[in-house]
């Protein structure tokens, strides 16, 4: 069975632009200042696009860690369908969750 409180860590992701002081702040740390990671992905099950920027594997997808190590919140949910979207299934039992908040 799932877990239903998930303890997700800072999930900063790279972009085209600079930023973050205000999201360091956000955090508590001492020095707040912009860099190429301006955003915070929260809860993310989608992976960043950068055109320009190298590619960073599996870069914007949020992860929770458990007692079996390191797990990406897509493949959580998707080991326990039932558990975390309840009857929020299609009719033939498939689904389709993407979710993306920004910082």
């Amino acid at each position: 069975m799932g877990t239903a409180l998930l303890k997700l860590p800072p999930n900063r992701v790279r972009r085209n632009y600079r930023g973050g002081a205000g999201i360091d702040k956000l955090h508590g740390r001492n020095a707040c200042r912009d860099n190429d990671q301006p955003e915070e992905w929260v809860g993310s099950m989608e992976i960043a696009s950068n055109p320009g920027l190298a590619p960073v594997a599996d870069e914007g997808l949020a992860f929770v860690q458990t007692e079996n190590g390191k797990i990406f919140l897509k493949d959580l949910v998707n080991a326990d369908k039932q558990f975390y979207l309840g009857d929020y299934l299609h009719k033939d039992g498939t689904w389709q969750l993407s979710f993306l908040l920004k910082i």
